[in-house]
């Protein structure tokens, strides 16, 4: 059971950090004067069986950034702008395709667009400039880091001059402005007003109030008052705000300030959702509690 356990919160958190394509995007060459297919996938590739006399050189310049854009669907995305150029010497004849590799640094996962091009490519483009290849497609979660490398195929065998070139993104957490209207931030509570408010009962209870988040589907609430803490479990009840209801008994009857936390659990963050506070000091305010 406990195996089981640990292999459904990995699929959780892998599938939460998972990298995905735009929506809307067409699966088509960043160039409009190349002639290529894309292919998005993890990695995994039968060809590095293969061997190979020749390969091309390392492709040059990766410049990476995160930038916001709206998907097929109006929703703003964290997305990989990443810009690198192909070495314009003899090599190039034997290109077969440039591939854009991502790491997630916190769950070791890769996934890769591969851009294989069906025709040979000249020295230079038609400007006489490098050939130079822009991707704006993958979809990254804020909060997360991430390794950028980009490889041209075929690759050179084992133990050869490497291959590649690669630098590191982090893309800012829900609390930067930039992405507080990303969909993932959306949907993970960013812009939650939760209104808590607290209040004594007549049968000696203390009543927390909350506003829900139409995201989440289930709530976790904690009251601590010194060491003595107290917890609830809150089901989403539509739009309507949710109570949860604590004996104020089971605290010591010096107790006067009370502090609330309220955690979502929602479909993206599960566990790990940003939690909501509030406190409120009942004997300051000439309250009898107990």
């Amino acid at each position: 059971m406990r195996t089981f356990r640990t292999i459904l919160l990995l699929v959780l958190v892998t599938g939460s950090a998972a990298v995905t394509v735009l929506k809307g995007h067409k699966n088509s060459c960043p160039r409009q004067d190349l002639n290529c297919s894309v292919k998005f996938s993890n990695c995994m590739d039968p060809g590095w069986l293969k061997v190979h006399d020749y390969t091309p050189n390392a492709p040059e310049e990766l410049q990476a950034r995160v930038v916001t854009m709206t998907d097929g669907s109006g929703r703003q995305q964290a997305v990989l702008q990443a810009q690198w150029t192909i070495k314009d010497d003899g090599s190039i004849s034997y290109l077969n395709a440039t591939e854009l590799h991502l790491l997630t640094i916190s769950t070791g996962r890769n996934d890769c667009l591969r851009y294989s091009f069906k025709d040979k490519l000249s020295m230079r483009d038609q400007s006489w400039k490098k050939w130079s290849i822009t991707s704006e497609v993958l979809v990254l979660q804020p909060g997360q880091d991430y390794k950028v490398s980009v490889f041209n195929i075929p690759k050179p065998e084992e133990g050869h001059s490497f291959y590649d070139v690669s630098t590191r993104v982090r893309v800012p957490d829900c609390g930067a402005a930039e992405m507080k209207n990303t969909q993932f931030c959306i949907e993970t509570g960013s812009q939650w007003q939760p209104n808590i408010s607290m209040s004594p009962t007549a049968d000696s209870s203390l009543l927390v109030s909350f506003t829900p988040d139409l995201n989440c589907y289930r709530y976790e609430v904690f009251v601590t008052c010194g060491r003595e803490v107290q917890v609830a479990q809150v089901l989403q009840n539509g739009n309507q705000d949710l109570n949860a209801s604590f004996l104020l008994s089971r605290w010591p009857r010096s107790c006067c300030e009370f502090n609330v936390q309220v955690k979502p659990i929602c479909p993206l963050c599960q566990s790990d959702c940003p939690r909501r506070h509030q406190s409120g000091d009942f004997c300051g305010m000439g309250m009898k509690l107990f």
